[in-house]
């Protein structure tokens, strides 16, 4: 397979993810979020799932992104199910978005491994996003943006064996 053409499937799948999110009732940044949501999965990670789920998993983090104040961190922990989340995991999935910072990973990560759990996927972009004065999710700013309301967040989600508790 040439680089090219496995550009091409990552980039067929990403924008199938996009789609998807949209139809989800995603944000009208629905190519940029997940583009950069997606942006360190491998392509074969990619390949395993459905467009559908993939979709989901970032639409939950945009959701659980919308409002937060810089200093706190928004945290779910849930078994997701097609009929109340839109997709499914045989796993129990955390979500997590904090301000960024070193060593999250890391944080994070032992306190699994603590809890006796098996840390099956992690994805964690790091994006810079622009909230307004109340904390609300604005935009997924550039790179290299600064401003009033704009500051790097870790996105975190993270599949572990599955707990009914």
């Amino acid at each position: 397979m040439t680089e090219q053409t496995t550009m091409t499937s990552r980039e067929s799948i990403l924008e199938r993810i996009a789609e998807s999110y949209e139809k989800l009732g995603g944000a009208g940044d629905a190519a940029d979020f997940v583009g950069r949501f997606y942006r360190h999965v491998a392509t074969d990670e990619l390949r395993s799932r459905s467009a559908a789920t993939l979709a989901g998993v970032a639409a939950a983090h945009r959701e659980l992104a919308e409002v937060r104040q810089p200093g706190t961190a928004n945290v779910r922990v849930f078994n997701p199910t097609t009929d109340d989340d839109g997709w499914s995991s045989a796993r129990t999935v955390v979500q997590i978005v904090t301000d960024d910072m070193p060593f999250l990973v890391d944080s994070i990560t032992m306190e699994v491994a603590r809890q006796g759990l098996t840390l099956h996927l992690i994805i964690h972009p790091v994006m810079n996003v622009a909230r307004d004065a109340e904390g609300g999710f604005v935009r997924v700013a550039e790179r290299g943006e600064q401003g009033e309301g704009v500051g790097f967040e870790s996105i975190m989600h993270l599949e572990v064996d599955r707990s009914e508790e």
